[in-house]
């Protein structure tokens, strides 16, 4: 990286929502302290950049899922509907809740559209992430769904491995005593 890359920022005045990418030679004088005195913040263009995507992505994610919206009053087409919620979750950053709802109801959909390889996939997917989101709850459910996914596919070793992501959920001191009972009641259930 150049040294004029390096010195290039992003001046955002948050007020009007206008974005400028300037070198700090080019600021009309704000150096990074006067522009903090002006309540300015200057961003390294990598984070300008970064934003920008990131923003794209949500905005192209939100049309795929109107989009499976309107392909789900249709039994047939909704395979391709689930296609689109897993091309949304795609888009999305891994902080974002409703890339695990994307997930869920991609697993949903495939289930009913006789997919159900995919739907197990997607339940895994759907379960990592609630996992590296510390959502315990969500996880140990859809570790759960998975599992009872993986018996109808007939792999006892993918029910028996999902069946222990649960049992190391459910020790987990943020689940009370009646989500702990909930999740290992269901796990009886896959015997």
């Amino acid at each position: 990286m150049t040294n004029a890359a390096r010195r290039t920022r992003r001046l955002t005045i948050p007020a009007l929502a206008l974005t400028l990418a300037l070198a700090p030679a080019l600021t009309l004088g704000f150096t990074p302290d006067a522009a903090a005195a002006h309540g300015l913040d200057l961003v390294p263009a990598e984070q300008a950049a970064q934003e920008v995507t990131q923003s794209t992505n949500v905005e192209r994610a939100m049309e795929l899922e109107q989009l499976a919206a309107e392909l789900q009053q249709d039994h047939a087409r909704l395979g391709r509907a689930a296609q689109l919620l897993r091309a949304a979750a795609d888009l999305r950053d891994d902080t974002d809740t409703r890339k695990f709802e994307n997930l869920r109801q991609a697993a949903s959909f495939n289930h009913y559209a006789g997919r159900d390889r995919q739907a197990h996939r997607d339940l895994v997917s759907a379960a990592e992430l609630a996992t590296r989101q510390g959502n315990v709850i969500k996880a140990g459910h859809v570790w759960l769904d998975a599992a009872w996914m993986a018996k109808r596919l007939g792999s006892a070793t993918l029910v028996e491995h999902h069946v222990e992501q649960v049992r190391v959920l459910s020790s987990s001191p943020l689940l009370d005593r009646e989500v702990r009972a909930q999740l290992l009641d269901r796990v009886a259930t896959l015997s």
